[in-house]
C-alpha cells in the first residue's frame, strides 16, 4: 500500500515564472533606474550649476572690489611700517608717524608698536590691543616669515629689521569698513532685482550672528533675509557656523522655508564677518519635480504592462509543466504511464519523453551505484579495523564518537557511547593543541601508567566548504622505537666509557716511559706488561663489539659442520687451564657421551666455552672449584659451566645479558672485562637456536648452562 504522500509546500509554477521574468527584467530595469537617478542627478546639477554660475558672476565683481577696498589700510599700513626708523626714533617720532594715520584710514581707532613678546611699547588712541598681543606672541613661536597680523580688530605688520622687530598695528572697525566700503556699491547693488547682497558678523556680547542687509532683490526676499537665523534654529534650518572655524564652512547650500527655497552663497569676508549673495530657488526645484513625476509614471505604467504580459505567457507554460510533474510523482510509486499529456511548446514535449527514457534506467543505475558504495564501504571498514595503530574521530564538541579496534583496547572500552566519549589525561591535552593549531600537530604522548610511548599524529577534518567539522588522531605505539634509541645511546656511551679506560692506561704509562720516570729495567718491564695487558683488554673489546655487531645485523658468517663437542670441550679447558693455576682454581672436566657429533660453528662453539670458563675463573675467589660437564637431556646437549663465586642476586640475573653490564662489588671491579662476553654468548645461542641459562645466588656460586637442539640445526 502506498504512504500517503505529504503536501508539497511552495510556490506555483505560474507564480514561479512571473517571479522569475521579474527577475530576468530586473537587471535592465535596474539599469534604466540608474540612468534616470543618473538623469535627474546630472539635471538636477545643471541646474545647481547654472544657477550658482549666474550669482557667482555677480558675486565676483562685489567681491573683488570689496577685498581691494578692504586691502587699502593693509597696504598704507605696509609702507609705514617699511621705515626701519621706528626701532630708533622714539615715541617722537612713533606720534608723527602715527597720528596721521588714524585720520587717513577710515574707521581707525588707535595705533601701536607691539613687541613679538606681546608688549606695548608705544600707543596712540583708544581701544584694547589684546588681540594684537596674543596674535605678537603667537608670531614669536611660529615660523620665522609670520610678519602680517590680522584679526577682525585691525591689521599689524612687523617693522623692518629683523624677526625680533616689533609689529606696527592699526586698530579699527573692520565691520564698519566692510560696510562703507559696501555702500559705495549699494547704488549697482539696488539694481540687482535678483540676487540680495547680505553681510553677517558675529555679535561677541550677544553671542549671536547679525544680518545686515545692503541691497538688492525683491523686497519680500531682502525681509527673508534680514531674519534669517545662523545660530542653528530659526524656520530656514540653517547650520550653526563656529566663528572660530569659518574656513569648513559650506560655500553653497539651499535652505527652504515653507513655499521659499534660497540659495546661499557664503564667502568669508574678514575674522568672523561672512560675505553671502541670497537667491529665490524655487522654480529648480518645481522644474525638477515635474520632471521626476512624468519619469516615475512611465516606469510604473510600464511594470504593469511588464507584469500582466508574463502573468500570460506563465500560465501557458505552467499547466503542462505541472501535469509533468504528476506524470514524475506517478513514475516515483511504480505507476509508469504509456503516454504523457502534450504542450504547446515542443521543448515541454521533448522533456516528458526524456522523463519516460529516465526512469527506465534510474533504477539499474541506482543497483549499480549501491553496489558500488557497499564495496567501498567494505574495503574502507576492513582497511579500518586493521590498522596498527589507533584511530580516534572527534567531533565539534570535542568528544570521540569512533575508534578502530586498537583505539578502543587502548581507551579499554568495547564500544564508543552513543553520545561520544570525552578525552582526559594527556590526550585531552593534546587535542587542546590541535584546535589552536589549524596546520595540526605531531606529538609524543607518554602514559606514566602503562610506560608506553604514543607517536600522536593530529589533522582537521573540513569539508568542501574550508568549515571545520572535526579532528582525527592517528595514535602509534613508538615504545619500542623509543627503548631501541635509548639502547644505542647506552650502548655508544658504553663503548666509549669503555675504551677510554684501557686508553688512558696506555697513555699515562707511555707518558711515563717517555719522561724516564722507569728508574730500573724491572719497573720499565712493569710499565710495558700494564701497557700489553691494557692493549689486550682494548683489543679484546674492539673484537667484542665487532663480532657483537655482526651477529646483530646478520652478517656473521656462521660455518655449520659437524663437530665433536666433547674433544672441543676438553680443549678449552686445556687452555683456561693457565689462568686458573694463577688464581689456584681446581678446574674439571666432565662428559656423559664421551662420543657424539652435532652440527654448529666450531669457533663460535669454542668462543662460547672459552668465554663462560673465563668468566668462572674471573669470579670466583682464590682457590675456587670450576667444573665443565657435558650432558644430554630432554633432546638437546647441555654444556654447564659451574663455579663457586661470589654468585648474583635477582637483579644483577635480570640484566645479566645486557651489554656492558658488570656487577656492582669489589670481585668485579677487579676481575675486569668488557660487559660483552655473555651478550656474546647469548647470539651465539640464538644464532645456533640454542638457549642458555643460569643458576646463581649471592654466596653460593653460579651455574651456566648452554644447550643445543640435538637434531641439528
Amino acid at each position: 500500500m502506498r504512504k500517503p504522500q505529504k503536501k508539497v509546500s511552495g510556490i506555483g509554477f505560474g507564480t514561479a515564472l512571473v517571479l522569475f521574468i521579474v527577475l530576468l527584467f530586473a537587471i535592465p530595469v535596474a539599469m534604466v533606474a540608474d540612468l534616470v537617478h543618473k538623469a535627474l542627478t546630472a539635471e538636477m546639477d545643471g541646474l545647481n550649476a547654472g544657477f550658482f554660475a549666474e550669482m557667482e558672476g555677480s558675486s565676483t565683481v562685489k567681491r573683488e572690489f570689496i577685498l581691494q577696498k578692504m586691502q587699502e589700510p593693509l597696504i598704507r599700513i605696509t609702507k609705514v611700517a617699511s621705515d626701519p626708523a621706528f626701532l630708533t626714533g622714539g615715541r617722537k617720532y612713533f606720534e608723527e608717524k602715527a597720528r596721521p594715520l588714524l585720520d587717513e584710514i577710515k574707521n581707525a581707532q588707535a595705533v601701536a608698536l607691539v613687541a613679538s613678546d606681546g608688549t606695548v611699547i608705544d600707543f596712540v588712541g583708544s581701544g584694547s590691543l589684546d588681540t594684537f598681543r596674543s596674535l605678537a606672541r603667537a608670531s614669536k613661536a611660529g615660523p620665522a616669515e609670520s610678519s602680517v597680523l590680522q584679526s577682525m580688530d585691525g591689521f599689524g605688520v612687523r617693522i623692518s629689521g629683523g624677526e625680533q622687530a616689533p609689529f606696527f598695528c592699526v586698530k579699527m572697525d573692520l565691520m564698519a569698513l566692510n560696510v562703507a566700503v559696501t555702500s559705495e556699491w549699494k547704488t549697482k547693488i539696488e539694481a540687482d532685482r535678483e540676487n540680495c547682497m547680505a553681510f553677517v558678523r558675529w555679535g561677541s556680547a550677544s553671542a549671536a550672528w547679525q544680518v545686515k542687509v545692503i541691497g538688492g532683490g525683491p523686497p519680500g526676499l531682502a525681509s527673508m533675509v534680514a531674519s534669517l537665523d545662523f545660530n542653528g534654529g530659526g524656520s530656514l534650518k540653517l547650520p550653526a557656523y563656529d566663528p572660530r572655524n569659518l574656513a569648513g564652512l559650506t560655500r553653497k547650500s539651499f535652505v527652504a522655508s515653507g513655499g521659499m527655497v534660497l540659495g546661499l552663497l557664503i564667502e568669508h569676508s574678514a575674522g568672523e564677518m561672512l560675505q553671502m549673495m541670497v537667491k529665490d530657488a524655487r522654480s529648480i526645484n518645481q522644474e525638477h519635480e515635474l520632471f521626476r513625476k512624468i519619469i516615475i509614471i512611465k516606469i510604473f505604467l510600464a511594470m504593469i504592462g511588464m507584469l500582466i504580459l508574463s502573468y500570460i505567457f506563465a500560465m501557458l507554460v505552467g499547466t503542462p509543466i505541472r501535469r509533468l510533474g504528476e506524470a514524475c510523482e506517478g513514475i516515483e510509486a511504480g505507476a509508469f504511464p504509456s503516454s504523457l499529456p502534450l504542450s504547446p511548446f515542443r521543448e515541454i514535449n521533448l522533456l516528458g519523453r526524456s522523463l519516460l527514457r529516465m526512469a527506465s534506467t534510474v533504477e539499474s543505475q541506482i543497483d549499480s551505484a549501491n553496489r558500488e558504495l557497499m564495496e567501498q564501504n567494505k574495503r574502507l571498514r576492513a582497511l579500518f579495523q586493521n590498522i596498527p595503530d589507533a584511530i580516534y574521530l572527534v567531533d565539534k564538541r570535542l568528544r570521540v564518537v569512533m575508534a578502530n579496534p586498537v583505539g578502543k583496547r587502548r581507551l579499554e572500552l568495547e564500544h564508543i557511547p552513543a553520545e561520544g566519549l570525552v578525552f582526559e589525561g594527556p590526550r585531552a591535552s593534546l587535542l587542546q593543541k590541535l584546535i589552536e593549531s589549524p596546520q595540526g600537530i605531531i606529538e609524543e604522548l607518554r602514559l606514566e601508567a602503562t610506560r608506553a610511548v604514543y607517536k600522536v599524529t593530529g589533522s582537521l577534518l573540513v569539508d568542501l566548504y574550508g568549515e571545520c567539522f572535526g579532528y582525527l588522531l592517528l595514535e602509534r605505539d613508538i615504545t619500542l622505537e623509543k627503548e631501541v634509541d635509548r639502547m644505542k645511546t647506552e650502548f655508544v656511551s658504553n663503548v666509549s666509557h669503555e675504551l677510554r679506560t684501557p686508553l688512558t692506561s696506555i697513555q699515562a704509562y707511555t707518558e711515563m716511559l717517555l719522561d724516564g720516570e722507569a728508574d730500573s729495567d724491572g719497573q720499565r718491564r712493569e710499565y710495558l706488561e700494564i701497557i700489553s695487558q691494557e692493549t689486550e683488554r682494548l683489543t679484546r673489546l674492539v673484537n667484542d663489539v665487532l663480532d657483537l655487531s655482526r651477529m646483530e645485523s646478520g652478517r656473521q658468517l656462521v660455518r655449520f659442520a659437524s663437530i665433536d663437542p666433547v674433544r672441543i670441550a676438553r680443549h678449552s679447558c686445556q687452555v683456561m687451564e693457565r689462568w686458573a693455576q694463577k688464581k689456584n682454581h681446581q678446574l674439571s672436566f666432565d662428559t656423559e657421551f664421551p662420543e657424539a657429533k652435532i652440527t654448529a660453528d666450531k669457533d663460535l662453539f669454542e668462543q662460547v666455552l672459552l668465554n663462560l670458563l673465563s668468566n668462572a675463573i674471573k669470579y670466583t675467589p682464590a682457590n675456587g672449584r670450576i667444573s665443565l660437564t657435558c650432558k644430554r637431556a630432554d633432546g638437546e646437549f647441555r654444556f654447564e659451566v659451574r663455579d663457586t663465586g661470589i654468585g648474583m642476586n635477582e637483579s644483577e640475573k635480570a640484566r645479566l645479558f645486557t651489554k656492558f653490564f658488570r656487577a656492582d662489588n669489589e670481585v668485579a671491579r677487579t676481575a675486569g672485562g668488557t660487559g660483552l662476553g655473555l651478550v656474546l654468548v647469548l647470539e651465539i645461542a640464538r644464532l645456533h637456536k640454542g638457549r642458555v641459562s643460569v643458576e646463581s645466588s649471592p654466596g653460593n656460586g653460579s651455574c651456566f648452562s648452554f644447550c643445543l637442539p640435538i637434531a641439528g640445526i
